[in-house]
């Protein structure tokens, strides 16, 4: 269940955005390109928290999204 979960959320281009990062893994790049990390990795995760989040809550009720106010 948690590998078909993971893929739902996660896509190539989370993938393409985290090996560009690797590759170029300095404050300037990462800031030009924060609209990526927000849409392939940040949203993906949080939605994927959200999905599990009845599953995380019976192992710990300490595991919970948390959102910064903007």
């Amino acid at each position: 269940m948690f590998s078909s979960t993971v893929h739902t959320f996660f896509t190539q281009d989370t993938i393409n955005f985290l090996e560009k990062l690797q590759k170029n893994n300095q404050r300037d790049w990462f800031h030009a390109h924060k609209e990526n990390y927000e849409q392939f990795v940040r949203e993906p995760a949080f939605a994927l928290i959200r999905a599990l989040e009845s599953d995380i809550k019976a192992i710990s009720p300490h595991f919970t999204e948390i959102k910064k106010k903007n």
